[in-house]
């Protein structure tokens, strides 16, 4: 890879050097969008843990795909935490099982969580996942990051991963940093890295191919800036 040609062309400073500059200018032409402090703090993240994930080997797929992946699951790097500010007829569309009635519109479940993301998170999350019944867990360990990390079990288990201090700051998946650091943990771990073709790579992260279109379309850029 010609890495000063690649700094050429996405306007970070030529000079060869991998840094956060580069990987963050990279990600901020996948998402189209003026490159700012989010793409410097995942520039950072990726700069400093390419090698052990092995993001640059080959012709750099590992890199792509976590760009491309990343930069769809989080809405082109703007949204890093889950919305849940549900009005009643949302919320029985997204777990009808819980939040719609025999008659087929929103229970008196769903109307008591309308637009509370809070009471939402723990009514929904609450008992499941790790968390502790009747306890904020819900609401805490609510989803975070490229990989809307959710749940205690699974904020521990990326805790244990990457050592950091997810449990008693969950807030911190959210930061770009972390977030990046723990979507190569999770792409490394579900195969995403190693997936055989684009379909494939798309299944383990989504489990279906909802988005697919989108996250094709930000390949093809990241490649047109890698490869000329």
């Amino acid at each position: 890879m010609n890495w000063r040609a690649v700094q050429k062309r996405i306007g970070a400073g030529v000079d060869g050097d991998l840094g956060r500059e580069t990987f963050g200018r990279l990600m901020a032409t996948a998402a189209q969008r003026a490159y700012g402090p989010v793409h410097t703090r995942m520039g950072e993240a990726v700069a400093r843990y390419a090698g052990q994930f092995k993001l640059l080997d080959g012709q750099c797929d590992r890199l792509v795909a976590l760009i491309c992946e990343t930069c769809h699951e989080t809405t082109r790097y703007t949204r890093w935490e889950e919305s849940l500010s549900y009005s009643a007829q949302r919320a029985s569309e997204v777990w009808p099982g819980r939040y719609r009635g025999p008659n087929g519109k929103p229970n008196d479940r769903a109307r008591a969580v309308a637009n509370n993301p809070r009471a939402l998170a723990i009514d929904t999350y609450g008992g499941r996942m790790g968390n502790r019944p009747d306890t904020n867990d819900g609401w805490d360990m609510r989803g975070r990051g490229p990989t809307m990390l959710t749940g205690l079990d699974n904020y521990r288990a990326m805790a244990a991963l990457t050592g950091l201090d997810l449990v008693t700051h969950p807030e911190l998946a959210a930061d770009p940093y972390s977030g990046m650091l723990i979507a190569m943990w999770f792409y490394e771990q579900r195969g995403v890295f190693t997936a055989p073709d684009d379909e494939t790579e798309r299944r383990r992260v989504n489990g279906g191919l909802i988005g697919f279109a989108e996250v094709q379309a930000i390949r093809r850029r990241v490649r047109a800036a890698l490869d000329g």
